[in-house]
Order: structure tokens, then C-alpha cells, then sequence
């Protein structure tokens, strides 16, 4: 019987997200971005919120998503 493989886009590594998608994805969240910075980790963002508060996270380059670091 033939082994059966996965697709080629099952088994590839997930993409990072660009600069732009992530800010375009905070601003249609309906923050106001300052800056994104590409690290090792992911990406650091800069931005205020509807009301105007500041907020600075860091996020997971493939989903955009907050990132929390696992307790050492």
C-alpha cells in the first residue's frame, strides 16, 4: 500500500506576519499604531487605544496575537 503524505503547506514552517498586516490588523482593532519593531521574539508595537491610553505588547509574529512568555 502507498504511504500517504501530508499537503506541502501542512508541513511547512508558519509565516510571519509583515509590519504593515500586523499594524493593519491593530488598527482595524481600533488601536492607533506608533511603531512596530521586528525582534527575535516577535513583534513590539507602540499604540493607544479608542481612548487614548498608551499600550506596548509584545505579539506573536504568525497569529498577531498578544505574546506571553512561558514561566521560566
Amino acid at each position: 500500500m502507498a504511504e500517504v503524505s501530508a499537503p506541502a503547506a501542512e508541513l511547512a514552517a508558519p509565516v510571519a506576519m509583515s509590519l504593515v498586516d500586523i499594524a493593519a490588523k491593530l488598527n482595524g482593532l481600533g488601536y492607533s499604531v506608533q511603531s512596530v519593531t521586528k525582534t527575535e521574539g516577535g513583534y513590539v508595537v507602540n499604540m493607544t487605544d479608542a481612548n487614548g491610553m498608551p499600550v506596548a505588547a509584545t505579539l506573536d509574529p504568525v497569529t498577531g496575537l498578544p505574546f506571553v512568555p512561558a514561566a521560566q
